[in-house]
Parts: C-alpha cells; structure tokens; sequence
C-alpha cells in the first residue's frame, strides 16, 4: 500500500521507474526502523530443584557420647578414735618375804653400826673387790647391843658371810699397827680364829627357798 502511495507520487513528480526504484530501497529501511512494540513475554525460569542428600543408613558412624561418670573419692576419711585408756588393775602391796634373816648378839657396845658382805662363793673371800662373788655389802645401826638383817628372794644355794663391828661408824675395820683388829669382827659358822682368816669352805651355810636363819658371834681382842 505504501509502495503505491509512492509510486502515485512519483508518477506526479515525474519520476523515472530507476528513481522509483532507488527510492522504494531507501525508503524500506525507515519504515521498519519503526517496528510494532511487541510485549515481551516474560521468561519463566523454572527453579531448580535441588534433591536433599540422603544418607545412607550406617555409611556414617557417629560414636555415642559416653556419660560423664562421676568419680568417687576413694580416700576414706579418717575417723579419729578415742583414747580408749584400760583401767589399771589394782595392784596390791606385796612385801618381798625373807628367806635368811642374820642377827647379831653380844656386842660390846650399843655404838655405831654392824657392817656385812655376803659372798655366793669362794672368789675374793673375805676381802671382796673387783671379780670375786661378792653379792652384797651393807650397814645397819646397833640397837640394845644387837643389829639384824633381812634378805628376800635369795636363790637356794651355798654362802658365806663376814662381818665387823663399826662403833665409830667410818665405814672399814679399824686395825692396830701390828694388824689385829681394833674392833669386833665375826663369820657365819662361827669358826674358831686362829692365826688366818677362815676360808669360804668354813663358813659357808645352805640357804633354801625357806626362811634361813644364821646367828654370828663377835670377837673382840
């Protein structure tokens, strides 16, 4: 339609079929610069589905989580006792019994005190000193001219004793310068004095579990 508005034009104009033409070419390009507007559709993006992983049962072990134990103290605590303090059982007083009791009578004064060595054999008899079998030495006062000694638990066997009169109470046998004794002096047995002391064999006597008895006579020069 177009096409022959022109050439109607053309024709009124004059032209010649090769203007016609020439025209019509360059005219095409501005009819179609000005297309119809066409409403774009608009585009349906589909989403995308995205498939969920699954797991399969048993590829992936998880450990369990193991319960917090809690952890007992295994330390007993100390129970302190009481002193638990056992009475003592009454103890009696018991007094050790005698089994030799040795006396001493007629002395020539009632002064000072009567010394005694008691010997459990012959070793270092009469005289005593370091390594003889001296058991004892001791001293008790005179009273009424007479003195007494006691001896407790003593072991059954054979001794012998030697004594003296200490009048002035020094403590030794006092002698004149010739030797003799100064003051009185005796042995168990009683052995006659001659010009030695006795040996332990003259004056030794049996002790016992039983009580003993030995009475000593003093000499005096």
């Amino acid at each position: 339609m177009h096409q022959q508005k022109l050439f109607y034009f053309a024709s009124s104009l004059g032209l010649s079929f090769t203007a016609l033409v020439s025209l019509t070419m360059y005219a095409l390009p501005d009819v179609q610069a000005t297309p119809k507007s066409v409403t774009p559709k608009p585009a349906t993006v589909k989403p995308a589905t995205t498939k969920p992983a699954i797991v399969k049962p048993g590829a992936v072990k998880s450990a369990p989580a193991k319960p917090a134990t809690n952890v007992k103290s295994t330390v007993k605590p100390t129970v302190q006792q009481p002193n638990m303090v056992k009475p003592s059982a009454p103890t009696e007083a018991t007094a050790a019994k005698p089994n030799l009791d040795v006396t001493f009578q007629q002395l020539k004064t009632s002064a000072g005190q009567v010394c005694l060595s008691l010997f459990s054999g012959p070793k270092g008899f009469p005289s005593g000193g370091a390594g003889s079998d001296l058991l004892v030495s001791k001293c008790t006062p005179v009273v009424d001219s007479s003195a007494t000694f006691s001896f407790s638990d003593l072991k059954p066997g054979k001794y012998a004793i030697t004594a003296f009169h200490d009048a002035n109470t020094d403590g030794k046998m006092n002698k004149t310068a010739f030797g003799l004794p100064e003051e009185g002096f005796g042995f168990s047995n009683n052995p006659e004095i001659a010009f030695s002391a006795p040996t332990f064999a003259e004056t030794e006597f049996q002790v016992s579990e039983t009580k003993s008895t030995v009475s000593i006579k003093f000499k005096y020069f």
